[in-house]
């Protein structure tokens, strides 16, 4: 995340967003139950739900899901590829739907 962080202070915009949805997806798999199948779809609803959600205990579940939505509508794993002008209407767009939601 500290990447990530850095990488925004450069207005280094795309590669912040992917670096910070892929370290949310790491930090999903470092608790990735061994007998559920691991996703590979980089959705991190489905890897959240894949954790040993015990291990987590409960205050840290209860602080996750939030997060772990928003990585979920704003993230996408194609924004290594992309060019600066698509992610930042991908944001706008879906920002913009979750305000909307969020307010309607």
């Amino acid at each position: 995340m500290r990447d990530a962080i850095e990488l925004n202070s450069r207005g280094l915009h795309p590669l912040a967003m992917y670096a910070a949805g892929l370290a949310a997806e790491c930090m999903l798999r470092a608790y990735h139950a061994p007998d559920q199948p691991l996703d590979e779809r980089h959705d991190v609803v489905e890897l959240l739900r894949g954790c040993e959600l015990d291990r987590l205990g409960d205050a840290a579940r209860g602080r996750l899901r939030g997060p772990v939505q928003t990585v979920h509508l704003l993230w996408h794993s194609l924004y290594r590829f992309a060019d600066e002008t698509w992610v930042r209407a991908h944001i706008k767009r879906t920002g913009a739907a979750c305000t909307k939601t969020l307010t309607s």
